[in-house]
């Protein structure tokens, strides 16, 4: 069995980046909520952390982590939003 110490990302790495998270964000696609993340158990975390250190390890990354959805925000109120430039592009 593994143990945290076989990771390259171990859970307080995790930890840290979750802190930083937003909550009541959502993504669509997955029905995914940033949420989720934050009231994750230590025993998810951990998890997190094998799956993270899996894809730098083996250099191999799921399908579905290359798909993302673009938001286009307008850069003010006041821009022609018929001019791509007027606009900051979130993925």
């Amino acid at each position: 069995m593994r143990v945290e110490t076989d990771c390259i990302i171990n859970v307080s790495d995790v930890k840290s980046a979750v802190k930083l998270l937003k909550a009541h964000k959502n993504y669509g696609d997955y029905c995914l909520s940033t949420d989720h993340i934050l009231n994750a158990p230590d025993d998810c975390l951990l998890h997190i952390s094998w799956l993270l250190s899996a894809i730098i390890i083996h250099d191999c990354l799921p399908d579905s982590f290359t798909v993302s959805t673009v938001a286009p925000i307008p850069k003010g109120h006041n821009v022609n939003m018929s001019i791509s430039e007027n606009y900051r592009w979130i993925v």
